[in-house]
């Protein structure tokens, strides 16, 4: 089974592309927006069965760069070919890669708190089709305020679901073509990715075998390549 991958080399097709909401069985590899950054590199198990989501874009207000972590593509070809995993998998090289710019949940919030990884992920997605500059601050306190949050910097009470971010994808980010549906494939990730589309995951963080944290609950990432 392929691996999925991040990477933050640079190209844009289109002024829109969906992206994917899909919960999966697979081996991938990702760019977390958890309780910490999730490296190039990094590995994510998906268990379990969930929708899939796409949407179109995303308008920034008022925006603003905010140090959010970039890689060179030498930095990420040299990162890639360093990382080997510890029992017979393969190699972690790119053999298809979205730039897409990495921003975690936090900011707003705290991290001893925040449930934002949805709200995070879509975000770290739109950002991307539009070839915005993300600002996770911004879209982070407008989707949980969309979704009725009291705690609108740590969308609490009760994270975010698929619904959920399909609704915000919508209303928030300017996404009139989200949708959810169930039954995805590696194969289709890959197709989506080849169609310059990243896509969105949820996952149990306790299969992430290098997340670096303790918490092994439900979580969202952002898939951006796959080899």
């Amino acid at each position: 089974m392929k691996n999925l991958h991040t990477s933050l080399a640079a190209w844009l097709r289109r002024a829109w592309f969906p992206i994917l909401l899909v919960l999966l069985l697979a081996q991938l590899v990702v760019q977390g927006c958890s309780h910490d950054p999730v490296r190039p590199g990094d590995r994510v198990q998906g268990d379990g069965i969930v929708p899939a989501e796409a949407v179109e874009g995303m308008t920034t207000s008022g925006s603003a760069d905010l140090g959010v972590e970039r890689l060179s593509a030498a930095e990420q070809a040299e990162y890639c070919a360093s990382v080997q995993a510890e029992e017979g998998s393969l190699k972690i090289l790119a053999a298809r890669t979205l730039s897409v710019m990495f921003g975690p949940q936090v900011p707003p919030g705290s991290w001893s708190l925040t449930m934002s990884c949805g709200p995070a992920s879509l975000n770290m997605a739109c950002a991307y089709l539009w070839n915005a500059v993300l600002n996770q601050v911004v879209y982070i306190r407008r989707i949980n305020q969309f979704l009725g949050k009291s705690d609108i910097d740590n969308c609490l009470p009760g994270g975010s679901s698929t619904s959920d971010l399909e609704r915000a994808g919508r209303a928030v980010n300017n996404c009139p073509n989200t949708y959810r549906a169930s039954g995805w494939t590696l194969q289709r990730i890959r197709q989506e990715i080849d169609a310059g589309r990243p896509v969105v995951v949820a996952v149990w963080a306790g299969r992430l075998p290098n997340r670096g944290y303790g918490y092994a609950g439900g979580h969202f990432v952002l898939v951006v390549g796959y080899n």
